[in-house]
């Protein structure tokens, strides 16, 4: 990503401490649901093209993606909250 050269510095800190937590997070997802969520947010892949590319049942690929966020947003509360 390039930086917009007028962008608020302070932002810029905000933004790459947050990419840093949402890495730091996926870390620590089990590698099945890691890897749904990278094809899917990262990657765009649509759910049916994450299916047919790790060969799993659709509703398998739904269920983990959902898995996957509830787990990251527990993970994320945690970094966040005093």
């Amino acid at each position: 990503i390039v930086p917009d050269s007028e962008a608020d510095p302070a932002l810029l800190i905000e933004g790459h401490e947050l990419e840093v937590l949402v890495r730091s997070a996926l870390d620590q997802l089990p590698p099945p649901q890691r890897a749904v969520v990278v094809m899917y947010y990262y990657l765009d892949y649509s759910e049916g093209d994450i299916a047919k590319a790790l060969e799993r049942p659709l509703g398998t690929v739904r269920w983990q993606l959902y898995t996957a966020k509830k787990h990251l947003k527990g993970l994320l509360r945690r970094e966040v909250e005093p």
